[in-house]
């Protein structure tokens, strides 16, 4: 039998067929794409301070870690900055204890940053008022199940109010009333409020020297309110006994001539801040005072 001859149209569309079969089988399927987790994000809030004492307070902030994928995320703290007045930020831990958001929920972890006020004050310029700016910078660790290791860093910024401690200074001492050796004085104390909010004054207790002896000592429970950025006077008595001083002393007084003292003690202090405790503040001033009658 011969063989048939195709046609020249139909011998091209058999050898296009034939080429383009061939192409299919050495041509490579791409990969399908890499299946995305969705991103876990987290945010941080501050919360109210807690003062301590006069000299300390404790910042408190939350961590939001918010995870929509479908496995769990462990996340942890790694450092903590903060910095003051506007310095330069210090590290103030490392490795906080972290833990595990589970799959479509939010998670949280807590902190709280100590801040000593005194370095606070440090860190302000002169003549600047009781507010002190505060940055945290946190650096936040997050490991998704079946996803890369990530860092995060979140930051906040605020202010503080520094808590000063009151002044202590004698305006003048006056004499009252001569008793043969005894002579009833009265003390005229002025209080200083360096602070931006009021203070009271609930109690003082003191000691009293005049040229290194020992004048007189006691207390007073009359409560005192000192206005902010102001001052306010307390009146004291007290009694010598010049039978015990020395005759040079005794001149200084009769005299009204200038007398060098030393006031020591300690004060209760309470403010109008909710967040802040009464304080004790312990005082030791020296100075010159005139004797009045």
């Amino acid at each position: 039998m011969k063989a048939r001859t195709l046609p020249g149209a139909a011998l091209l569309a058999a050898l296009a067929l034939a080429m383009g079969l061939a192409g299919c089988a050495s041509r490579k399927v791409p990969p399908a794409p890499p299946l995305l987790l969705p991103e876990v994000s987290a945010s941080i809030s501050a919360g109210e301070a807690s003062y301590l004492d006069q000299f300390s307070l404790s910042l408190p902030f939350t961590l939001s870690v918010a995870n929509p994928g479908p496995g769990p995320v462990a996340a942890e703290i790694e450092e903590t900055w903060l910095s003051l007045g506007g310095g330069a930020p210090a590290l103030l831990r490392t490795g906080e204890a972290g833990t595990r958001v589970a799959a479509g929920s939010t998670g949280s972890l807590a902190l709280a940053l100590p801040v000593d006020l005194r370095k606070a004050e440090e860190a302000g310029k002169e003549g600047e008022g009781s507010l002190r700016a505060w940055a945290v910078e946190v650096v936040l660790g997050l490991r998704p199940e079946g996803g890369p290791y990530r860092r995060q860093r979140l930051a906040i910024q605020g202010s503080l109010a520094l808590v000063r401690e009151p002044s202590f200074s004698i305006t003048y001492i006056v004499i009252e009333q001569d008793i043969l050796v005894e002579t009833a004085m009265r003390l005229v104390l002025e209080i200083g409020n360096p602070n931006a909010f009021p203070l009271t004054l609930s109690s003082f207790a003191y000691r009293l020297y005049g040229e290194g002896k020992t004048w007189a000592s006691g207390t007073s429970p009359e409560a005192l309110s000192i206005p902010a950025l102001g001052s306010a006077k307390k009146e004291i008595g007290f009694t010598m006994n010049f039978a015990d001083m020395d005759r040079r002393l005794f001149d200084l007084v009769a005299k009204q001539r200038l007398v060098n003292y030393r006031l020591a003690g300690e004060a209760r202090i309470e403010t109008e801040i909710p967040a802040l405790p009464a304080f004790v503040t312990v005082f030791d001033q020296s100075g010159r005072s005139e004797v009045r009658k």
